[in-house]
């Protein structure tokens, strides 16, 4: 199976001896090639060899492209020490989902309190029914035009963009059973 289809890398790891906890904040680092870098204190949910999950609770409202985001809203975000990209699973205060938002990313350092990762503009949305929206191509063509994206960029973001579309469906089924735990968890827990 390749690995951008084995988001949970631990062989035989049984989900039901996951333990998820919301005690450990943690720093998310968002590194942009076209604007300030953007820093978010999340609780850690999970950690496993290579893979991190973080959860973060909106105050205040935001948006994805013309996607509103209300406050009381949670994201659940994975992370892969060597994967292209970001995976954050949104979900309304009432825990129905709003949407799933790949980042296609490089660089993944994940340290003992943080996460940092290099965005590499391109973002990919998948609504809840399943279909795919790619986003800020136009940014991403203007930080081309700009030179602040590499070749070697460009052929990356390219790669990602291509699995991502390709095998969406079967890297949220893989991480879906997992979100349910947390969820139930951030229920129970105050964060």
């Amino acid at each position: 199976m390749p690995p951008h289809l084995n988001p949970l890398p631990l062989p035989g790891a049984r989900r039901s001896s996951w333990k998820f906890t919301y005690m450990q904040k943690f720093e998310e680092i968002k590194h942009h090639k076209n604007k300030p870098g953007q820093r978010y204190l999340c609780d850690l949910a999970l950690r496993e060899q290579g893979h991190i999950v973080l959860v973060y609770h909106a105050e205040t409202a935001g948006r994805i492209a013309d996607i509103d985001i209300a406050p009381g809203s949670t994201t659940i975000a994975h992370y892969w020490q060597s994967g292209g990209y970001v995976l954050w699973r949104m979900f309304s205060a009432d825990r129905t989902l709003l949407g799933s938002l790949f980042h296609i990313c490089n660089n993944t350092d994940i340290q003992e309190t943080s996460v940092s990762y290099d965005d590499l503009i391109l973002d990919i949305w998948i609504t809840p029914q399943g279909f795919a929206r790619v986003l800020d191509e136009d940014e991403l063509a203007d930080a081309i035009s700009a030179g602040l994206v590499t070749e070697n960029e460009q052929s990356w973001i390219e790669k990602q963009k291509g699995i991502i579309l390709t095998d969406y469906s079967a890297i949220i089924d893989g991480i879906r059973n997992l979100e349910i735990g947390i969820l139930k968890v951030g229920q129970n827990q105050a964060c």
